[in-house]
């Protein structure tokens, strides 16, 4: 009977490397097609890269010029925590060992890199959790849902620190979920611990330890755990996140630096959020709304977002992220397994999580007037495994009314589902942006060190060499070239466009993109300006102005 048993378990451990293996083939190969077509990553991911380079060789102190920055002084003036960043100079190391190229080229590949691991290795703790809190077959749809969806196959491909956010959460709830099935209390303080971790990703990590002690709180209401298991458990969770929390939190003097961050706990202490994005001049509503995210743009008289903005826009951009069909079928998921929610720690720590982050989108896009469709990945992946749940609950009704097998029309279900996703999974990303990085090299090869670059959209800036914001705007050079896109759309992020602007009015174009098109069909312009005729006190007072209101929103 042992050696049955044994066995047993030998051939179910065989079958989850098998299914494990087989969702990360693949994601692996969407990936490395997108990544193959693509030519320039995020803003947010050149930000990224900035933040790395900085991390590995700090820049002159914008204080004083005569000396370098310390790595403590990069990471307060970073906004964002500093988990993705060194992922991105790790992988760095291994790129530029073996690859050679132009070094924005390394470092986007380097950013590239660190968020495909991070992808593929969440597909270990996503499956186990799955495994751990509905069954096999659940855990194996709703892996391999999650990594098919469009938004989670792109954000994947990009520079960004979703996934290695995603990664760091997931360990944490299957570490805890273990602990709690299995009684063992150095697994629920590892969860505190990597929950910590999540938080040196994105600070939003920290909605993991509300999430544990609802679940434990439910627990010993139901008597599942003694009062001693229940203190215990909560002090090991709390003191593994401090572990973490508390050397990056003194080091920055705050708890995140993020603008959005701060705003809520202005918010928290009593007083009203702003907009975090702040236009210069009044935008039309419908130029905002774009592919990836949603701006409030009521910037003509100053008034806040509402929540019934923030709702519809949370509510659009969850849609977009989980596909439209998978909340749908995530309801019916959880009215199939109502049973075990009311039973399972797991399952309710999935339900909390996705709540309360749900809750912490609301908050903030009515406070910050900002929500995009990666924000909402956590949700969709809380939610994937009661969609996948849904399938042979579904699949069971309709095979008892005459139709087939119930178990192939759930596997029917699944292929499609999948399959309906790979064809907006596989698209490039930034297709449109193309241009940018032919303006960067162009620029780069003109071999002008001293000559400044304005350029609102930062890709043509990183792929012209530089890699770090400079510590002082020197406009009495008098060589100046700016990149411009032919009909860009308004962008309240964009605060540079309206000096751009100016330059380009009064320089000369130099460099378009296409080279080999009539100038009225170019995308991307290069403009150069040398002279005496530019207003320097304004330009001085418009960066002032751009910093204080960037320091105003940290703060």
């Amino acid at each position: 009977m042992m050696s049955a048993e044994i066995a047993s378990l030998k051939a179910g451990r065989f079958s989850d490397l098998g299914r494990i293996a087989f969702i990360m083939l693949i994601a692996l190969a969407a990936r490395a097609w997108i990544i193959s077509r693509s030519e320039v990553i995020s803003r947010d991911g050149v930000g990224f890269i900035r933040y790395a380079r900085q991390l590995e060789d700090p820049p002159v102190s914008p204080k004083n010029p005569d000396r370098l920055m310390t790595r403590t002084e990069v990471l307060r003036a970073s906004f964002h925590p500093p988990g993705y960043a060194y992922s991105i100079l790790m992988a760095s190391y291994a790129v530029r060992a073996c690859c050679t190229g132009n070094e924005p080229d390394i470092w986007v590949r380097s950013a590239q890199l660190a968020s495909l691991m991070a992808s593929l290795l969440l597909v270990i703790p996503t499956y186990f959790v799955g495994k751990a809190v509905f069954d096999r077959q659940t855990a194996f749809v709703a892996t391999l849902v999650f990594q098919a969806l469009p938004v989670s196959a792109q954000v994947a491909s990009d520079g960004l620190s979703d996934n290695l956010f995603l990664l760091a959460v997931m360990n944490a709830v299957w570490a805890f979920v273990v602990g709690l099935q299995r009684a063992s209390i150095a697994r629920i303080g590892l969860g505190g611990f990597l929950a910590g971790l999540a938080y040196l990703v994105r600070p939003e990590g920290l909605i993991l330890l509300p999430a544990i002690a609802g679940v434990l709180m439910f627990a010993r209401t139901r008597r599942e755990i003694n009062w001693r298991a229940f203190l215990r458990s909560g002090a090991l969770v709390t003191a593994g996140a401090l572990a973490v929390i508390v050397p990056y939190a003194a080091t920055i003097g705050r708890i995140t630096n993020k603008p959005t961050g701060g705003q809520l706990c202005i918010w928290l202490g009593g007083e009203e959020m702003k907009p975090t994005w702040v236009s210069q001049t009044p935008l039309p509503r419908q130029d905002v709304n774009l592919l990836l995210a949603d701006w409030w743009n009521d910037f003509g008289n100053g008034e806040q977002p509402t929540m019934l903005w923030a709702g519809s826009a949370f509510g659009r951009e969850l849609l977009k992220t989980s596909f439209y069909v998978m909340p749908f079928l995530a309801l019916v998921g959880a009215w199939a397994t109502r049973s075990q929610l009311r039973a399972g720690g797991g399952m309710q720590l999935l339900v909390l999580l996705g709540t309360l982050h749900s809750l912490l989108l609301l908050r903030l896009a009515k406070g910050a007037g900002y929500v995009a469709e990666r924000h909402t990945l956590l949700i969709v992946l809380c939610s994937s495994y009661f969609a996948a749940a849904a399938l042979p609950y579904i699949s069971d009704r309709v095979a008892r009314i005459g139709y087939g097998s119930g178990r192939r029309w759930s596997i029917v279900a699944a292929v499609m589902l999948v399959a309906s996703c790979l064809p907006a999974s596989m698209k490039p990303l930034h297709a449109s942006r193309a241009g940018h990085r032919g303006a960067g090299l162009w620029i780069a090869a003109q071999n002008e060190p001293d000559a400044y670059l304005i350029d609102p959209f930062s890709w043509g800036e990183f792929f012209a060499g530089h890699t770090r914001l400079p510590a002082t705007m020197r406009f009495d050079e008098k060589t100046v070239y700016v990149i411009v896109e032919a009909n860009s759309r308004p962008h309240p992020r964009l605060h540079m466009m309206p000096f751009a602007k100016h330059f380009a009015a009064i320089g000369k174009p130099v460099y378009q993109w296409p080279a080999n098109v009539p100038a009225e069909n170019a995308r991307v312009f290069v403009y150069r300006w040398q002279g005496d005729d530019f207003n320097y006190q304004w330009a001085l007072a418009y960066i002032e102005s751009r910093r204080a209101r960037e320091q105003g929103a940290r703060e």
